[in-house]
């Protein structure tokens, strides 16, 4: 299990600071996906944890946590998020709870496919700095498919799809 709060409050932290703090296993370790890759990431599928770290200074820059997985129905996010959040959540839900994005992005058609929409929420400043929340949606606009968490700097709506 992945106590995702926490792991958020990590943002910035090395791997070695995550593993040291025992949000990670020591066997753990980011990797880049092919030679000059400039991040290393550590897919953590069981757990639905995507996690970038900067190549350079190793320092934790996105946090990615699948909740939908179309080609398993059956799958379920297998950890506890910050509340109010939930394993399974409609975007009327997130409107309940988080109110109006700071920017949003529609549904759009890439090649064929559908791909849902997402949300840009700003997560408050005094507690989590200058961290952002990016709320991915599902084909049909109705459930949430993933969140993902980054440095409001390192926004930009290129990220967001």
């Amino acid at each position: 299990m992945i106590e995702v709060s926490r792991l958020i409050s990590m943002m910035g932290a090395t791997p070695e600071k995550i593993i040291e703090v025992g949000l990670l296993k020591a066997n753990q370790k980011p990797k880049p996906r092919f030679s000059g890759d400039d991040e290393l990431v550590l897919d953590m599928v069981r757990e639905g944890c995507f996690l970038s770290f900067n190549r350079k200074n190793k320092c934790l820059q996105r946090i990615s946590l699948t909740l939908l997985n179309e080609d398993k129905p059956n799958y379920r996010f297998p950890n506890e998020l910050p509340k109010p959040l939930r394993q399974e959540m409609t975007k009327e839900y997130v409107y309940e709870c988080m109110g109006s994005p700071y920017e949003s992005k529609s549904a759009a058609v890439v090649m064929g496919d559908i791909i849902g929409g997402v949300d840009h929420y700003l997560m408050r400043r005094d507690v989590f700095g200058e961290l952002s929340q990016l709320v991915y949606y599902s084909p049909n606009e109705k459930f949430v498919e993933s969140i993902s968490y980054m440095y409001t700097k390192d926004v930009s709506w290129g990220e967001l799809r």
